[in-house]
């Protein structure tokens, strides 16, 4: 059976990670909620169900690490996790921030070679672990389910591509208002939404290539002309139109 996270859960120590047994009832209950559900047929379902497994992890936890070869598919059940990659000067750099709710790994499953990239865990965190092997596998026999990733590997090259243009052609107060903007989104929308950082500000800062003390600047600007407020990682969106008017600044 692959294992997760490149180490063999039976030598790790139970304080830093429990993972429940393949196809175990938490474990299906998490796989339930996954996005790809709804695309899958029961013969798929039955394949991803035996394998899939709830991880536990601590902060600071390498999920992969780079040079790793990819493993499987995750989806955060709690927490959030940093995709990291070695910038300019053998800096790293996070490149995406992944939370409740939000699948990582799919650009891995079609890979051959190893990962260019690795991913950390921010807090404590809970993921559910689907081996690569058994997602393939699903995959080979359900046209449904490879059309739904590949619409997701496709959406993942263009949210970089839209990362990567927004970091050369936007300000730095622009770059923080699409960020808040793309959350409020994905959490509904609505006017006045609450929204919940998913990381320290160091990481986010580090995500949209500014300087902490750039990053609190603009969060400061926005909170004082009345476009959000700000209460710890908790943030209110009070005027989305004038909040979008930054993106041209």
């Amino acid at each position: 059976m692959d294992r997760p996270f490149a180490v063999d859960l039976q030598q790790v120590d139970l304080t830093r990670v429990a993972a429940s047994e393949p196809g175990a009832p938490a474990a299906l209950a998490a796989m339930w909620a996954l996005p790809l559900m709804r695309h899958a047929q029961p013969g798929s379902l039955e394949v991803l169900g035996r394998a899939a497994q709830l991880v536990r992890l601590s902060k600071g936890h390498t999920i992969f690490r780079r040079g790793d070869l990819p493993n499987g598919l995750y989806y955060v059940v709690s927490g959030s996790v940093k995709m990291m990659a070695q910038a300019a000067g053998g800096r790293d750099k996070v490149i995406d921030i992944f939370g409740d709710g939000q699948l990582f790994g799919e650009i891995g499953l079609f890979m051959d070679g190893p990962y260019r990239s690795w991913a950390q865990t921010i807090g404590r965190c809970v993921l559910l672990y689907l081996p690569k092997g058994a997602v393939i596998e699903a995959i080979g026999s359900d046209l449904g389910l490879a059309l739904y990733f590949l619409h997701e590997v496709s959406n993942r090259a263009q949210i970089l591509i839209d990362a990567l243009t927004a970091i050369v052609s936007r300000s730095a107060s622009a770059r923080v208002a699409a960020y808040l903007l793309d959350l409020s989104a994905r959490s509904g929308g609505a006017e006045r939404s609450r929204i919940i950082l998913p990381a320290t500000k160091n990481a986010i800062a580090s995500l949209l290539s500014l300087s902490p003390e750039a990053l609190s600047r603009s969060l400061r600007r926005f909170h004082d002309d009345g476009l959000i407020e700000v209460n710890g990682r908790g943030i209110r969106v009070i005027d989305q139109r004038r909040l979008r008017a930054c993106l041209d600044e």
